[in-house]
Order: C-alpha cells, then structure tokens, then sequence
C-alpha cells in the first residue's frame, strides 16, 4: 500500500448540515441534498448510484464540486472534518496534510484491501469498467471505476495486529492526481 498526502494544500470550502448556508439552501433546491423529515440527509455524490444518496447527520460537514455545470455534494462525519481541518474563518478550512493510505488496481494486494474484499465490503465487477469498485458506504451504493482510487481514512486494529475495521472510499483518478502527490 503506498501513501499520498495533498500537494495543494489552500483552503477548502466546506459547510456543516443543517446551519442553513445559502450553499445547502442551494443544493437542497437543486435536489443535491435532500433533507429527511426525521433530521438526516441524503447527499449525491458524483458515485451514488442507484438513485440514492449518501446518508448524513445535522452536524456533519459536506464539501461540493461543480463538474460540468452540475453540483455534487460528499459528506464527512463531523469528528473526522473537525480533526483534520482548521478553521480559517466562515466557511473555509484548511485541510492538514496528513498522509493518506491509498490503493490502486495498479498496486499489489494487501491486507487491507484483502480485508474489504473478503469481508465483502468492497466487490468488484470485472465486466464493467465504470463501475469495477462498488461498495455501500454512508447509507447508499456506490461505485467507482476501475481507475478510482481507494483511500484508507481509518483502519482500527485489534491489540494482535488484525483489522478490526476500516474507514475508506473512492478518489476519482483525474482528482487524485491534481490534489495529491505520492509520499
């Protein structure tokens, strides 16, 4: 597994669900967001597929990408966004360069990646390109084509060294490689 930290390392912009920003108020009338009558949101992403979107919770962060005139909208749980930025001030953040744990089809296995996929919690669908990585993560399917990038935001071990549980989801190739460099 190799690791990759953000070469570009400028303020993002990014905005906590269900503070009412002119940006959420926005993607909520644009059905980029859709606000449940029991408080959590669902969020379309640019690899929700199925018609469902990524699940979330009032308090939660998003950040959104504008791609071809059309917005879409990737939630992060609140306690990770608020150990790896720093607020600047209203909404932009600056992400602390961490090193991220990455894998591509190109890479040899590794336990990790040998863990997703035996305890089924990434599949491969080898006779489709575009949607070769699928994987049901914040409350939804979604999928990635065979040049995603898988990174590992989390990975919990038992004191013996076994992986206990992982954190993970898929980087768009074109993304990756204009927002980070490997270590």
């Amino acid at each position: 597994m190799r690791h990759a930290v953000k070469i570009n390392n400028s303020s993002v912009l990014a905005y906590e669900l269900g503070a009412d920003s002119p940006m959420e108020q926005t993607l909520i009338q644009n059905g980029v967001i859709i606000r449940h009558p029991d408080n959590d949101y669902e969020l379309f992403s640019l690899e929700a597929v199925n018609g469902t979107g990524e699940r979330a919770l009032p308090g939660d962060y998003f950040k959104c990408e504008l791609i071809d005139g059309r917005y879409y909208a990737y939630p992060i749980q609140r306690d990770y966004f608020l150990s790896t930025h720093t607020h600047l001030s209203g909404n932009e953040y600056q992400q602390k360069n961490l090193p991220l744990a990455v894998w591509t089809v190109k890479d040899p296995s590794c336990p990790e990646m040998d863990y997703l996929l035996s305890n089924h919690l990434i599949t491969i669908d080898e006779q489709n390109a575009e949607k070769y990585f699928n994987a049901h993560l914040f409350g939804t399917a979604l999928s990635a084509p065979i040049t995603a990038i898988v990174a590992f935001y989390r990975i919990d071990r038992t004191p013996d060294g076994s992986i206990q549980r992982i954190a993970f989801n898929f980087i768009e190739e074109k993304y990756f490689e204009k927002n980070y460099r490997y270590c």
